[in-house]
This record gives C-alpha cells, sequence and structure tokens, in this order.
C-alpha cells in the first residue's frame, strides 16, 4: 500500500509543479481535489490503523532497537496524526480559494502583480513549506527518539 501511495503523492507533487507553471482555475481545483483526497486517506488510516498507522508519504527511518537482522534495512512512513489531516484540508482550501481567484496569466505575470514582485510571497510560502515537511518527517523521528531515551532511563 505505501509504494501506492507514494506514486499518488509524485503525481500530486507534479499536479502541483504544473499548476504552479500554468496557474489555471481547473489546475487549481485539481490540486484541491488531490490534497481533500489525500486528507480523507490519511483520515481514513488514522481511523483503521489507530495513532501509530503510517501514511505512506514519507519515509521515516527506523530506529536502531536491535530487532533487525545485520545488514537488514527498514522504513516506516510519517504518522498519519490529525496535524496531517488538517494540512491536507487547509492546502485544500487554499488551492480551491486560488481556483475561484480565476488566475491566468504565467507565474511570473502573477507575481509582478504582488508586492515586490512576489518575493515574501514565494519566501513565504517557501518556509511554510520547510516547516511543514520537518513537522511531517523529522518531529516523528525526534519523537520517537525521545520514547527510546525514556525507555532507557
Amino acid at each position: 500500500m505505501t509504494g501506492v501511495v507514494r506514486v499518488f503523492s509524485l503525481l500530486e507533487a507534479s499536479l502541483g509543479v504544473a499548476a504552479a507553471l500554468y496557474p489555471r482555475p481547473l489546475a487549481a481545483a485539481a490540486v484541491a481535489a488531490s490534497y481533500g483526497a489525500f486528507g480523507s486517506f490519511v483520515l481514513y488510516v488514522r481511523v483503521r490503523g489507530g495513532m501509530d498507522a503510517g501514511c505512506g508519504c514519507f519515509p521515516i527511518p527506523d530506529s536502531d532497537d536491535g530487532d533487525r537482522s545485520e545488514g537488514a534495512e527498514r522504513s516506516e512512513s510519517a504518522p498519519a496524526t490529525g496535524f496531517h489531516v488538517f494540512i491536507d484540508i487547509a492546502l485544500a482550501c487554499a488551492a480551491l480559494v486560488v481556483a475561484l481567484a480565476g488566475l491566468h496569466g504565467t507565474l511570473l505575470s502573477i507575481l509582478a502583480k504582488q508586492k515586490l514582485d512576489g518575493v515574501p510571497l514565494v519566501a513565504g510560502c517557501a518556509a511554510g513549506t520547510w516547516l511543514i515537511l520537518l513537522w511531517m518527517g523529522a518531529l516523528p523521528s525526534l519523537s520517537r527518539a525521545r520514547r527510546v531515551v525514556e525507555q532507557l532511563s
């Protein structure tokens, strides 16, 4: 199942890049639909598998707790958290707002209409993306490490 999720994640990312390069209402609506679908899927996984269920989006290296045979590698995916569902739904809503705005033109022509040629908007989007990736990717690894240290204490 994780492989299927990662293929759909790649398709979602490709759709996002295409929508960014060719901003049109239909492309933004497709992005909104894909985020809505992923949010619904993560919610389903969370309900079915509990708080430890993985969403399949981001590979998270498993901690070395001695249960593996030497040389064997395993990875888990990021947990299907409520935050993950919230982010997917929030991004779906943002894409829907863009779709309803009816933007036309190129990415550069749209950014040129923003203050400072869109530099603050792009910087804010990059910072937000980085924070989301940290929250969904690095934070679960840190939480797992903290649990291991607490068990050793």
